[in-house]
């Protein structure tokens, strides 16, 4: 029982991952390319939802992921799900810092 809830933890966590990660890549063309218009209330939202929201769950994700692996237990979540997430992560800290 105690390891299919923190199996839907950690699959609720990844799936808001994946939702935080496509608002974060929506925001970021917003930002950077000119010609995408959005009301400001809208754009408004989708960098709250991505640029602040996004690292915060990924890095609780993946801090989630390191304490399933570090006790062994087994981790029903799609590989591909994981590496995007470390992935968006990677690009929400060189996007912070450029």
């Amino acid at each position: 029982m105690n390891k299919i809830v923190n199996n839907s933890i950690l699959a609720f966590i990844g799936r808001l991952a994946i939702i935080c990660n496509f608002f974060t890549l929506l925001s970021l063309l917003i930002m950077y390319v000119k010609w995408v218009h959005f009301p400001g209330i809208l754009s408004s939202y989708f960098i709250g939802l991505g640029i602040v929201m996004g690292p915060i769950v990924n890095i609780s994700f993946l801090i989630y992921w390191a304490v399933f692996k570090l006790f062994k237990q087994e981790i029903i979540i799609p590989k591909w799900q994981t590496i995007s997430i470390v992935f968006m992560l990677i690009v929400q800290i060189l996007t912070a810092f450029v």
